[in-house]
């Protein structure tokens, strides 16, 4: 994972951000996109321009790293919100 090609402020603050009020939304991406049924609760590790690490949390302590892929990569901070966006709606859908 090469963490230096967003800066670090911005990096900070997206993982603050999603760990603060998007755990819902990392639950259903690890459900759909990692078929982790088990987790309950997630957070948000490094990321950088081609993948994140989400940590799905679940009972009794259980906790795994997992490295999911963007569609594509991104090249630019602005563009990492709406990435994040249309994977989530297409999680969703998939776990309809």
């Amino acid at each position: 994972m090469n963490l230096d090609h967003f800066p670090e402020k911005f990096r900070r603050g997206v993982i603050e951000h999603m760990n603060d009020d998007h755990r819902d939304a990392m639950v259903d991406m690890l459900h759909a996109y990692c078929d982790a049924d088990w987790v309950t609760d997630a957070e948000m590790g490094p990321f950088d321009k081609e993948a994140m690490e989400l940590i799905g949390l679940g009972k009794d302590g259980k906790r795994e790293t997992f490295e999911v892929e963007y569609e594509s990569p991104i090249e630019k901070p602005q563009q990492f919100r709406p990435m994040l966006i249309e994977m989530l709606r297409a999680a969703r859908k998939q776990l309809k």
